[in-house]
């Protein structure tokens, strides 16, 4: 109950043990603000107590959803004088895909805490940031309360963490320069008078994509092809190469037996150009913010905390030697009228649509939003006035369906997108149509995310419905995601103090397909999984992150019957009990006929065809 008398707020350092906060003050609530997993879980274990509650994170995660349009007002006035300036436009403090930068989180907790104080509760925060730390003492002093620092502030950017950015940085740009000079060995990647694309896809690429001579990308197959077969001369152009060198000289090797042309960013740019690009990034780094309140809130220290973890910024480079290739390909004549960018609205691809269409005038840039990530609560596109008055962004967008769509247009009026086919989904029609009047199976599939610590809370949010499974006999089947291994997840979910899978339950790297026609429910959080099993009509369990932003794929209400979001182990055992009962929350044909909008919703099977993309000129 809200008391009459100004909050008090308790501040405590995430960097001390729990055992080392002396907390006097028994009946108040508490709120864990950063993103360790592993901190917040032992924390919990500490303060909760039938005296000390924790703030409900639903609070936040509603809070961050009312507040998405006032940010991005706020970050469309951030970024209105950047004009046309590549190394504004690949900062990645402030042009960074706003809803999954830090700066968003940072902003939101504070003025979360603000709204909290005005309230008038009595509220303890553990901060991992320096900068949050002090922010959150301003406002409540502002807001006429008092402060009472449990432990020390957090360490803030050392000079040895300062030294650790640098390194990495340092270590990262090496690594590109030793894979340019193996492109140069292997002659991969060149543009010459055998390679002279009309056509450029900026595509993500891994050692994996090339198989028997042939490069298909997992988020638009046969791209390629379908460029070929509107008679254009394409070639790949990978934004983002290799996580590793290893990989990068594997993808090398592999691309020169592919018949699919490859231009690199590696033989594009030249060793001068990487060296002013460092340069270039290095000063970037240290530049002061400017000040732009948001919602009363003094945003400085709070830009500055973006800023200093960050550090000196590895996409930052990328982005703007993406940004330079593209006015190399024009000074050598490359004659390329049309790119088909993968668009998440992050600074590789704004530098990429800038390049492009400041190198190429007349040529058409078009943005394909062929995943899933256009329809999380938080949409990485998101094009905001500033954007779309600059040459940042795409000439024209591409979505999956009518909600997308919808949800694109309502926040970016009058910019040119349409829908078109989402051909990595596109599998999910005639899947649905071999699993239309069938059963639900007797397994729950747990599919789980790339971050091991999102994994980990997965699993343990899942304890009490595992052993539900068991002992309903249910298979367990638990898929590791490809660029994951079950080893680091396990290891995560340790160090959470979180309970091991049963024995009886099964890892399997199987297809996603072949598990959805054996599962009685499906388990995921911050992955595809989410939405392609909603749109077969399975019973979806979403366990909610209780740490940082909850950035899960965005369903309609439509969809509540069979998806349910689980804010703790039991509302997941719960509503796993109801979908397992004698008698489900709806009828399998009910179940299936929700299915079944949400897919045409999401991923309308009447979408004119993906290679319809390649004939649109600027005027269509």
């Amino acid at each position: 109950m809200a008391q009459t008398s100004p909050a008090q707020l308790y501040l405590a350092s995430a960097d001390n043990p729990p055992t080392a906060i002396a907390l006097k003050e028994t009946r108040v609530n508490w709120r864990y603000v950063g993103a360790s997993v592993k901190n917040y879980a032992a924390f919990h274990r500490h303060l909760e107590s039938p005296g000390a509650k924790e703030v409900d994170p639903s609070r936040f995660h509603s809070f961050c959803l009312e507040s998405e349009k006032a940010f991005q007002e706020w970050s469309e006035k951030a970024d209105a004088a950047f004009g046309d300036d590549p190394l504004q436009w690949s900062d990645e403090v402030y042009c960074r895909n706003p809803f999954s930068s830090d700066l968003f989180r940072f902003m939101m907790e504070a003025t979360f805490l603000d709204k909290l104080l005005k309230e008038k509760e009595n509220i303890l925060v553990i901060v991992e940031e320096l900068a949050l730390f002090e922010a959150f003492e301003r406002l409540a002093l502002k807001n006429g309360c008092s402060v009472v620092k449990l432990t020390a502030p957090p360490a803030g950017l050392t000079t040895i963490k300062r030294l650790r950015q640098i390194a990495r940085f340092a270590r990262e740009t090496s690594r590109m320069a030793f894979v340019m000079i193996a492109a140069r060995v292997m002659g991969v990647g060149v543009v010459n008078e055998g390679n002279r694309p009309d056509t450029l896809l900026g595509v993500y690429l891994t050692p994996e994509a090339i198989r028997n001579g042939n490069i298909e990308t997992k988020e638009v197959p046969r791209i390629y092809e379908m460029a070929e077969s509107c008679g254009f001369s394409p070639a790949f152009f990978p934004i983002l190469l290799y996580s590793s060198l290893s990989s990068a000289l594997r993808l090398l090797k592999d691309s020169r037996g592919a018949r699919q042309s490859i231009v690199l960013i590696e033989r594009v740019s030249s060793f001068s150009t990487v060296l002013r690009t460092v340069f270039s990034v290095v000063l970037s780094s240290l530049k002061k913010s400017r000040d732009e309140n948001f919602n009363g809130i003094e945003t400085r220290q709070l830009v500055d905390s973006a800023r200093s973890a960050t550090g000196v910024s590895y996409n930052q480079f990328i982005a703007i030697l993406i940004y330079k290739a593209m006015s190399s390909l024009a000074k050598d004549g490359v004659p390329l009228k049309r790119f088909i960018l993968l668009y998440e609205n992050q600074v590789i691809h704004k530098c990429f649509a800038l390049g492009a269409r400041k190198a190429f005038p007349g040529a058409l840039v078009t943005g394909l939003q062929n995943n899933i990530s256009d329809i999380s609560n938080f949409p990485s596109v998101v094009i905001n006035k500033a954007e779309r008055d600059s040459l940042a962004s795409p000439s024209r967008i591409f979505v999956s369906g009518p909600l997308p769509l919808k949800r694109f247009t309502r926040r970016v009026r009058g910019f040119p997108c349409s829908i078109a086919k989402a051909e990595r989904y596109h599998f999910l029609h005639g899947l649905a149509d071999e699993m239309s009047g069938s059963h639900l199976g007797r397994a729950l599939v747990i599919a789980l995310s790339f971050k091991a610590n999102v994994s980990a809370e997965v699993l343990a949010a899942l304890s009490e419905t595992m052993e539900e499974a068991v002992s309903k006999e249910w298979r367990i089947l638990i898929k590791p995601h490809p660029r994951a291994t079950m080893e680091s997840v396990l290891k995560s979910l340790s160090d959470i103090g979180g309970t091991p899978p049963p024995a009886q339950a099964e890892f399997t790297n199987q297809p996603m397909p072949e598990l959805y026609r054996v599962a009685g429910v499906v388990s995921a959080s911050t992955t595809s999984a989410v939405v392609e099993a909603v749109c077969l009509g399975i019973p979806v369990i979403i366990p909610m992150s209780r740490v940082g932003l909850n950035i899960q794929p965005y369903l309609p209400d439509t969809a509540s019957p069979i998806a349910m979001e689980a804010w703790t182990p039991k509302e997941a055992h719960d509503a796993f009990v109801q979908w397992t009962d004698a008698k489900p929350p709806v009828s399998d044909t009910e179940r299936m006929a929700i299915g079944g909008r949400l897919r045409e919703q999401f991923f309308s099977a009447e979408a004119m065809d993906c290679k319809a993309h390649f004939m649109l000129d600027r005027t269509s």
